[in-house]
């Protein structure tokens, strides 16, 4: 993982800690599931996302729900647990490997860019 992604990251939840009372506020990670919170975390601008991205992000967070025993509905996250220990080293490597589907999809539009000029 480049340490610019990693670095990226933490920022973002760094800064979800970090808001004034007039900002908007990222949705709290105690939600029951915390689907919200992975999307804010992941596009944190809102902006919309490549179809194999979202499919991406969903898997992973399905993959953590199953991997950390999160599929009680009525199961509340204590404030902190997805950025610790195991949930957190998944984050960063569910945000390395999203760097990778965008850089690859970036290419793939590039080189259809180029195709069609020739």
């Amino acid at each position: 993982m480049s340490c610019e992604n990693s670095l990226g990251l933490s920022r973002v939840l760094e800064a979800a800690g970090r808001l004034s009372a007039s900002e908007p506020r990222p949705p709290a990670v105690s939600e029951r599931r915390p689907r919200r919170f992975w999307e804010f975390v992941f596009n944190p601008s809102g902006l919309p996302i490549e179809a194999e991205e979202r499919d991406f992000l969903a898997a992973r967070l399905d993959r953590l729900i199953d991997r950390e025993g999160l599929e009680d509905p009525e199961l509340a996250l204590m404030p902190g647990y997805i950025t610790r220990g195991n949930a957190l080293h998944f984050m960063l490597e569910t945000n390395a490997e999203l760097y990778r589907i965008k850089d690859r999809l970036e290419q793939q539009r590039e080189e259809e860019r180029m195709r069609q000029e020739l």
